[in-house]
């Protein structure tokens, strides 16, 4: 269209029309302002015969406008609309018992409140009434009645037979609907065809009047079958020819009364049983709210507070304060004056010892010191050895009682030595140890993040993908089916292609075009898009077999 209308606007246009060209060559326009210019074509066309060539140009241009609203409209509003609707009849088909039962559970209100409102405006003529009083009076005399009512009653009397005949009482009420919506899916997409096979080609820009005329005998043969009472007289001239343009973009593509009741019935009829489940379970709990508050409290929000008080918070603030290097935080074995007095007193006990068994003057003395804390202890093991010559006597006298006395002590404060070795080694790696501590709180942390939003987000877009791809397998197979069924109907792989065929396949590439985003790069993406292009530009089966069989094989290692 749009290069038929660049096609068209190549040639000189008067002044007083040249509003109504601005108008007409913008890439898309409302009805409103379609019916505009066609009204001042009009009028210019009545009062300036002559003009009669640019009058009917830019009249062909506002009926391409026309034709492509009328393309979207049978596009977006009827076929891919009715074809939701059979996919979704066709899954509580395939649900089985369960899927049926669970439909007429939904349906249930809808059906009482339809039953109610038919019984209500029941008026039948008096003599329909007794005819068909008569015919009930009759019936149960023909011996066919007597032959019916037997087998219905042993049908009846068979358990099963009473469980699944209201099942399939559902499965012929969905089996009807799903058929008017196949009937009303069918009609769009042959509509559809209709417009994509009679498209104004770019030869039409050199007879505009022509491109004009054809261009309405096409919207008028396929409003026509959309009971829209169009004009099917052929237009005399160019005037008459665009009053039934400003008529046809006045009408409306009408809607069966009853097409509500084989749509996908609304979310409130498919839910209100979740609905009302909700409800009445919301009426328990706030019946019971206090000691569910309190079941809340003990078992769930006092376990979270104690979680993270004691294994992320206290953690984390125990590496903060090595980073800080606070004082009270710091790791310690034992007491920082310990070693210190235990060495000290060893000292007083070695002198005292010692200055007990000979004279000792102060330099010896801090002799003796020195070499105590140096773990020098040599001078009261001489006096141990010698006192092992005589034991008895040295333990009657405390002697060798009080040297094995300060070896204890000599052992103790040993110990305590290499303590402080390690406790000065884990100081110096305390940061080490504090983080290896915090490591489940760092791990919770990181899974509640992914568990939050990496986690979830990722599994999300993977559950998508992976929901688009099997949508685009459906759609492929949908496609193969409808090829199949086109050449069973043309007799050959080599037949043309029927209106209804290139509206359905039409309607099954806009949802395969949907899709592609949400599983294809950008330049797998244009590779998809231009093939699904060869199938809307493919006239015959061969072509849109072959164009089938180079997607599966482009395509198909990416859907797995």
């Amino acid at each position: 269209m749009a290069s038929l209308r660049a096609a068209l606007a190549s040639s000189q246009t008067p002044p007083e029309l040249q509003a109504v060209e601005y108008i007409v060559d913008q890439p898309s326009l409302d009805t409103k302002n379609i019916q505009s210019a066609l009204e001042t074509l009009k009028d210019h066309a009545q009062t300036v015969p002559d003009q009669n060539d640019q009058v009917a140009r830019l009249a062909a241009i506002a009926s391409s406008h026309l034709y492509e609203r009328l393309v979207d409209s049978i596009l977006y509003k009827r076929a891919i609309p009715r074809t939701r609707d059979v996919e979704y009849w066709d899954s509580v088909l395939y649900a089985g018992p369960i899927g049926l039962a669970t439909f007429a559970v939904q349906s249930a209100p809808r059906w009482l409140w339809a039953t109610a409102f038919s019984t209500t405006s029941l008026s039948a003529p008096t003599a329909v009434l007794f005819t068909n009083l008569y015919a009930a009076v009759t019936a149960p005399l023909s011996p066919a009645f007597a032959k019916s009512s037997w087998r219905n009653w042993r049908n009846w009397r068979n358990p099963t037979g009473l469980i699944a005949a209201p099942l399939n009482v559902v499965r012929s009420h969905v089996r009807k609907n799903r058929k008017h919506a196949l009937k009303k899916k069918h009609q769009a997409a042959e509509q559809l065809g209709t417009l994509v096979l009679n498209f104004p080609s770019k030869t039409a820009a050199t007879d505009p009047t022509q491109a004009l005329f054809s261009s309405l005998a096409v919207l008028k043969s396929v409003l026509k079958s959309s009971d829209i009472q169009a004009d099917a007289s052929v237009p005399a001239d160019i005037v008459e020819a665009i009053d039934q343009l400003i008529e046809l973009s006045r009408s409306k593509l009408e809607t069966d009364p009853h097409e509500d009741l084989y749509r996908v019935p609304s979310v409130l009829i498919r839910y209100w049983p979740l609905l009302g489940v909700a409800v009445m379970g919301g009426y328990k709990v706030l019946g019971n709210w206090r000691a569910i508050i309190m079941w809340t409290k003990d078992h769930i929000v006092d376990t979270t507070v104690s979680l993270w008080k004691n294994w992320i918070l206290s953690p984390l603030y125990k590496v903060y304060q090595t980073i800080r290097h606070d004082e009270d935080a710091q790791l310690s074995i034992m007491g920082r004056q310990s070693l210190q007095s235990d060495m000290s007193s060893l000292e007083r006990m070695v002198v005292d010892y010692v200055s007990q068994n000979s004279s000792l003057d102060d330099a010896s003395v801090e002799q003796i010191r020195s070499a105590v804390s140096q773990g020098d202890l040599s001078m009261v093991l001489e006096q141990y050895e010698k006192q092992l010559e005589t034991p008895i006597k040295s333990i009657v006298t405390g002697k060798l009682i009080r040297s094995l006395l300060i070896q204890v002590q000599k052992t103790k404060v040993d110990v305590e030595v290499a303590m402080d070795g390690y406790d000065r080694l884990m100081k110096s790696q305390q940061l080490v140890v504090v983080l290896i501590a915090a490591l489940p709180a760092l791990g919770l942390l990181w899974w509640g993040y992914n568990a939050t939003f990496s986690g979830r987000r990722d599994a999300a877009r993977l559950r998508l993908m992976s929901n688009y791809k099997d949508e685009i397998k459906y759609g492929l197979g949908n496609l193969g089916m409808t090829i199949r069924s086109a050449e069973e109907h043309s007799h050959g792989p080599q037949g043309p292609l029927s209106p209804l065929y290139v509206g359905l396949l039409l309607c099954q590439t806009v949802n395969l075009r949907r899709q592609g985003p949400y599983v294809f790069s950008k330049r797998r993406l244009q590779q998809w898009l231009a093939q699904l292009k060869r199938i809307d530009n493919s006239r015959d089966i061969a072509s849109v077999e072959q164009a089938l069989r180079d997607i599966w094989l482009e395509f198909g290692p990416d859907l797995k």
